[in-house]
This record gives C-alpha cells, sequence and structure tokens, in this order.
C-alpha cells in the first residue's frame, strides 16, 4: 500500500528536523540515502493524472511548436505565391496594355490611311466637279467624320484595354486579400 504525498512530506520535513545540526551555519547532517529513499517514494506517490498531466503539457508544447512551424511555413509560401502571382498578372497586365495600344495605334495608322485616301478622292472630285460645290463639300465633311470616327475608336480600343487590366489587378489583389486572411485565421486558431 502506498503512503500519501502529503504524509510522505511530513516524514520528509521531521525527518530534516530531528537530525543533527552542523556545527557551522544552518546545515543539517542527514543521511543521503534515507532521504532519496523517501523522495522516490513521494514520485512513486505522484497521482497518475499528475505525471497525465506533465505528459500532456509537453506533448501540448510540442504540437504547439509544429503548428507554428507549420503555419510560418504556411505563411512564408502564401507570400512566395502571392508575390508570383502579383508579379505574373503586372507582366500579363503590361502585355495585354502593349497589345491594346498597338491595335489601336495600327486602327488609327488604317483611318488616317483612310482618311488621306478619301481626302485625296474628295480634293480630286472637287477639281472635276468644281460647279457642283454641294458634292465636295459633302465628301470632305465625310472624310472628317470617318477620321474622327477611326480616332474615336482608337481611343475606346486603348481605354477598353485599360480598364482590361485594371479589372484583372482587381480581382487578383480581392484573390490574394482572401487567401491572406484565410492564411491569417488559420494561423491564429493555432
Amino acid at each position: 500500500m502506498k503512503i500519501g504525498c502529503v504524509k510522505l512530506l511530513a516524514e520528509l520535513e521531521a525527518y530534516i528536523n530531528q537530525s543533527k545540526k552542523a556545527l557551522i551555519g544552518n546545515k543539517r547532517v542527514v543521511d543521503f540515502d534515507e532521504i532519496m529513499a523517501i523522495i522516490t517514494a513521494i514520485k512513486d506517490s505522484l497521482p497518475n493524472d499528475i505525471k497525465q498531466a506533465q505528459y500532456l503539457l509537453k506533448e501540448r508544447d510540442s504540437i504547439m511548436g509544429e503548428a507554428r512551424a507549420e503555419a510560418d511555413k504556411t505563411l512564408r509560401e502564401a507570400n512566395q505565391e502571392a508575390e508570383m502571382l502579383v508579379r505574373d498578372a503586372q507582366r500579363e497586365a503590361r502585355e495585354t496594355l502593349k497589345q491594346a495600344e498597338a491595335m489601336a495605334d495600327e486602327k488609327l495608322r488604317m483611318a488616317n490611311e483612310e482618311a488621306e485616301i478619301i481626302v485625296n478622292e474628295a480634293k480630286h472630285k472637287q477639281m472635276e466637279l468644281i460647279d457642283q460645290h454641294q458634292i465636295t463639300r459633302m465628301a470632305t465633311e465625310q472624310a472628317k467624320n470617318m477620321l474622327e470616327d477611326a480616332k474615336k475608336q482608337a481611343r475606346e480600343i486603348r481605354l477598353g484595354g485599360r480598364e482590361y487590366v485594371d479589372d484583372m489587378l482587381a480581382k487578383l489583389e480581392a484573390q490574394l486579400e482572401k487567401n491572406l486572411n484565410e492564411v491569417r485565421q488559420n494561423r491564429s486558431t493555432l
């Protein structure tokens, strides 16, 4: 039958109090083996729950350490992925904008050529139909209108390209923010 932990502590205290005082200072002379036997008995009498609690505390600390390391790793990976996605999106946005500007420039060039042809034709007709002033004026006006329409289309293409790029970046930003918030929530639960 095991003796209770409190009783063993009282026995240890009584043993120390009854031991001989040393000649110098507040020291006592005790039998080392006797003291160790009482300490061993105290350890043996500790409830299993305390031993279990100590084990669980060590286990908890180990799990928390692993969880922190995993969370840090996940956060690092998420940051790296986010940076990569941003770089890719910026590169794609630059390429899209470049293509949109090239298309707009080509449309403008073609519109200028077409307008020049129309203006030249109108001038030629003007010379031929000097007496028909109204027709010449209408052709010139039509050429100017076509040139304005072409310029307007080129501007719309440029603006549309920029809006598309801006929309893509906004969607990417929202997705990255959502992913980062999920990582933070997962980390805070650890």
